[in-house]
């Protein structure tokens, strides 16, 4: 009798330790499934705002070259336009 109390006294310490362990385990796991969720998400996060960026600068760029390209584009017309009324007699002007 006193065999099957000391094997009953010495599993039950043993479940519990096991019920830890797994507990503890379980905890372990997602905790670092969550962090590495976490370090994911981040980094597409990332990888997003710094293609927003990009894309923004790449429109900011092509803004500056169509103003830039107005300016000489005006330039040049004004340039065309007092050449042709310079060439023109005076009597035929409006």
């Amino acid at each position: 009798m006193k065999l099957s109390s000391t094997i009953l006294y010495s599993s039950r310490p043993q479940v519990e330790h096991e019920t830890w362990w797994d507990t503890y385990k379980f905890f372990n796991q997602r905790a670092r499934a969550i962090m590495a969720d976490w370090a994911r998400d981040r980094r597409e996060l990332m990888d997003k705002a710094r293609g927003v960026f990009t894309e923004a600068c790449v429109a900011h760029e092509l803004e500056e070259v169509k103003l830039e390209y107005s300016k000489r584009h005006e330039a040049l017309r004004d340039a065309l336009y007092n050449q042709v009324w310079d060439c023109t007699p005076r009597g035929t002007r409006r």
